[in-house]
């Protein structure tokens, strides 16, 4: 920004010195009597000094690019060179002043007749292809330049009968497009329980319905597995992880026990946290239910909170008169040191429900005692029709079950309350050609705090979550499963 001033400053300066050392040299040259005085270039001469005759004329060029915009005529402009004609070099080209014209907008160069030239335009019209080709110049040329020819494109070639014409190119986007519109979410086959199927009684039927009840994390879920054969019911570390009854068959022999498996028993204080289905469908499972399976944590069973289920449990089952069957589970980590005090307590329960015909210490876990289970309930089975097929082992949805697989997953490898407020909403199930199912899940959380803790450090949590459930699924239906999840943040309105 200094440097023009700097540069203009300075030629003012010379053109000073050089007009004081004329004006030094004129006045010397007539104190000596010569008359030759000399005129300083860029210097300005006086009105009377005549003009040379020799003078380079400019004249602008007229416009005409807004001629039919302005009708008067342009004025021409002639501009008068001082300087002197020096002689042209031969050797040297002349240099001509360029003839450059003003820019004109694309709207000044289009025709009069704007509308019929726009009602004659094709917007569908195919366009021609640009094909650039290399030049195939000699030496003394440019090899690198490049031509542009517009060219049509070259017909397609006959069909043949021998080889089989390769499948038409399709745009990405179009391909997206028409795979999103055939994914579609779940329909009412799969979130719907499915009809029983017709089949054959066995010789001598017997059934019973059998209700297993107990504080939360006391093990009924792995116990109805380990009878079951598989996993029926999902199982993790943490409480209620069972949040609806689930309802799994035991077929075995001419033997069927259909197990209302429910979520733990709240106490009457911790009710107001809790949702209500959870609190009240272990009562509700009472009211069908021929036997109950009565579930005691041996390892936690003297704290506090314990006592305070034990005595909410009993006050229910003492308006009841159910058979039942008293379990102590977990008896691999409590020993036989501890075996004397779980009899007094197991005494003290009969006092109060003395409809209970079983005592068994069992570890569900490590498969102790599970046969003991299995001989007092067939005993306890009355001759009736069977209601479910042999070949069946669970009454849930598709979709419900699923939902349960992925849940358990993230009950596994998240702490505090983020697994209880995950939220699923089926996305896509699909029926792949190849018969591979594709079940497209979407996971929301309710902050971007949790967003990230779900989906862990560069996806390792969901990764894992994808992989574990996906194996467990596959296993489930006994068939190939492409499964996706995208966890998600909705924002309540406030």
């Amino acid at each position: 920004m200094l440097r023009p001033l700097l540069l203009q400053q300075k030629s003012r300066s010379c053109l000073g010195y050089q007009l004081r050392s004329y004006a030094i040299m004129n006045r010397a040259k007539k104190q000596a009597g010569i008359t030759d005085i000399i005129q300083p270039k860029g210097s300005t001469t006086n009105s009377s000094t005549p003009r040379p005759h020799n003078v380079v004329k400019y004249e602008k060029v007229q416009d005409h690019s807004l001629s039919h915009r302005n009708s008067y005529p342009t004025k021409k402009r002639t501009f008068n060179s001082l300087q002197e004609h020096r002689p042209s070099d031969s050797s040297k080209p002349s240099r001509q002043p360029a003839n450059r014209s003003r820019y004109r907008h694309p709207l000044d160069t289009m025709p009069h007749d704007f509308e019929g030239a726009l009602k004659s335009y094709d917007k569908w019209a195919p366009t021609p292809l640009k094909v650039v080709e290399r030049s195939t110049a000699t030496e003394g040329v440019n090899r690198w330049a490049y031509t542009t020819t517009a060219t049509t494109p070259p017909p397609p070639p006959p069909p043949s009968a021998s080889a089989p014409s390769p499948p038409p190119a399709k745009n990405r986007l179009y391909d997206r497009l028409a795979r999103m519109s055939q994914d579609k979410a779940a329909g009412m086959n799969e979130r719907l329980i499915k009809p029983i199927k017709e089949f054959t009684q066995p010789d001598n039927p017997h059934m019973i319905k059998v209700a297993v009840i107990g504080a939360p994390n006391a093990g009924k879920s792995t116990l109805v597995n380990k009878l079951i054969g598989e996993e029926v019911s999902i199982v993790s570390p943490k409480s209620h992880t069972t949040r609806e009854r689930i309802l799994a068959i035991l077929s075995q022999d001419n033997y069927q026990v259909v197990f209302l498996d429910t979520p733990g028993i709240i106490s009457p204080k911790a009710k107001e946290n809790m949702n209500r289905s959870i609190t009240t469908s272990s009562w509700r499972s009472l009211d069908e239910a021929d036997h109950v399976l009565i579930m005691m944590d041996s390892k936690y069973i003297t704290t506090k909170e314990s006592q305070m289920v034990q005595d909410f449990m009993m006050e229910r089952l003492s308006t009841l008169s159910i058979p039942a069957t008293l379990l102590f589970n977990k008896m691999d980590v409590t020993g036989t040191d501890e075996l004397a005090s779980l009899q007094q307590i197991g005494d003290k329960i009969k006092s109060l429900y003395p409809h209970i015909r079983n005592e068994l210490y069992i570890s569900a876990l490590e498969e102790d005692g599970i046969e003991d289970v299995k001989k007092i309930l067939f005993d306890a089975a009355k001759p009736q029709p069977w209601i479910y097929p042999p070949e069946q082992t669970v009454e849930i949805s598709d979709l419900k079950r699923v939902e349960e697989l992925i849940r358990v997953q993230f009950f596994k490898r998240l702490h505090r309350y983020i697994p209880y407020m995950l939220k699923q909403e089926n996305v896509a199930w699909t029926e792949l050609p190849n018969g591979t199912l594709k079940i497209e899940q979407n996971v929301y959380v309710e902050r971007d705090s949790q967003h990230k803790i779900v989906v862990g450090a560069n996806g390792m949590v969901i990764n894992r979550v994808v992989e574990e459930a996906r194996a467990d699924i596959s296993k489930a239906f006994k068939r190939n499963i492409q499964l996706f999840i995208q966890v998600k943040t909705r924002k309540t309105l406030h």
